[in-house]
């Protein structure tokens, strides 16, 4: 018989190194535009830490000559 926990904690592990051991940034976004997870490697790349970009807006970083335009893209 398969042990689902077993496979499941695997699976779990395996992702959070993939994650982890990642260059780029990796974000995950709300259909409303905030952040819900980010990687703590943003740090690296944008000098915040996920905490404090937690709950910000994609839109809030764009280039304001550029303002808007991720919107269509993201809705």
């Amino acid at each position: 018989m398969i042990d689902f926990e077993y496979v499941m904690k695997s699976c779990e592990i395996r992702y959070q190194l993939l994650i982890n051991n990642i260059q780029n940034v990796v974000v995950e976004l709300d259909l409303d535009g905030p952040f819900t997870y980010l990687i703590s490697q943003v740090y690296d790349t944008f000098r915040y830490n996920p905490e404090e970009l937690t709950s910000s807006k994609l839109y809030d970083f764009e280039n304001r000559n550029l303002k808007g335009s991720n919107r269509s893209i993201i809705s």
